[in-house]
């Protein structure tokens, strides 16, 4: 039944009979025939018409996630910094990224990461990626003058110089300031100052459970381990009289990290805050930053992966020591 309605239907669309007899014309055979190809192209249509919206979702579907995936790439696009000297320091303390300071003396540096910022370690022998470790190019990077960094490595690092160019001796003050920070991948955030060849490294404190003397459980800071789990020795360089540097290692020591200055009164927040450094007049002192995210660390998971860091690296309060 349902398909004489059909048929019916589309006889009457042809201005034919609707009247459909067991013997049919030769005209009503045409119009059946008709109906029957105009069916099938319908349906051909009807298919074409879905395999387009198919296409069409997914196109937006790609476009989407292109568009998901520029602004995680942008995300983590947060790996350049500035040295720079405050207003109190410029024209007696100046930068350059050469040990000559007539060769390029100013009061910014920009330094420029790598376009991604992955985690990496120090350890060469437990690095879990497939970067370069810290380790492999600690030496180059010594004694490398300017900017180290290329575009495949994930860490940022720089040598550069500071010079006091007056003729008094001076005390000054360095920090890097935590400017900005999301999703705790400061925790998991490495930095190494090396300083006329005396390496420190800064790195979060971790948290440790444990209780007090009335055996109540209690929350403690410790300092974390340059890169846990793996008791890394401590690493210290020594100059050969040629004037080589090597890398020495001390096993007899694990080595922790200095724990982050953490935050002042002004609620600025500080990785490193060195105050009161004595530099000579007339004297250049040799600076090499690396920073890098320490795949070994706990807190180096993937929730870090879209998180955002800004810092900015400043030297300040020249004072005048002759007096």
């Amino acid at each position: 039944m349902a398909k004489k309605k059909k048929l019916e239907t589309e006889l009457e669309e042809t201005g034919t009979s609707p009247t459909v007899s067991s013997s049919l014309s030769s005209d009503q055979k045409q119009d059946k025939y008709r109906y029957v190809i105009r069916n099938k192209r319908a349906r051909r249509e009807t298919k074409t018409k879905r395999i387009v919206i198919i296409i069409i979702i997914i196109l937006l579907i790609l476009l989407l996630v292109g568009g998901a995936v520029y602004g995680f790439l942008s995300a983590v696009r947060v790996n350049n910094y500035t040295i720079q000297l405050t207003d109190s320091v410029t024209g007696t303390l100046s930068l350059s990224q050469e040990k000559d300071v007539n060769a390029g003396a100013t009061s910014v540096l920009e330094v420029v990461g790598p376009e991604l910022m992955d985690n990496t370690s120090l350890s060469k022998t437990h690095n879990l990626s497939t970067n370069s470790s810290i380790e492999t190019v600690l030496e180059d990077i010594m004694n490398n003058d300017g900017q180290y960094t290329t575009s495949k490595d994930c860490y940022i690092a720089t040598t550069f110089y500071l010079t006091n160019t007056s003729s008094d001796a001076k005390i000054y003050s360095e920090y890097l300031e935590l400017i900005e920070a999301t999703n705790g991948i400061e925790n998991a955030l490495r930095v190494m100052l090396i300083e006329d060849d005396l390496i420190t490294i800064y790195g979060a404190a971790k948290s440790v459970s444990t209780t007090d003397e009335n055996g109540n459980p209690v929350t403690v800071k410790e300092n974390e381990e340059v890169v846990p789990k793996i008791n890394y020795p401590t690493l210290s360089i020594q100059t050969d009289e040629d004037g080589t540097r090597h890398i020495v290692k001390d096993t007899s020591n694990v080595w922790l990290c200095e724990d982050f200055y953490g935050q002042d009164e002004d609620s600025k927040r500080y990785l490193i805050y060195n105050k009161n450094i004595n530099l000579p007049s007339n004297t250049t002192k040799k600076y090499s930053l690396i920073i890098w995210l320490e795949g070994n660390d706990p807190d180096c998971v993937n929730k870090i992966i879209n998180g955002k860091i800004r810092i900015q690296f400043s030297f300040t309060g020249s004072v005048d020591l002759s007096n």
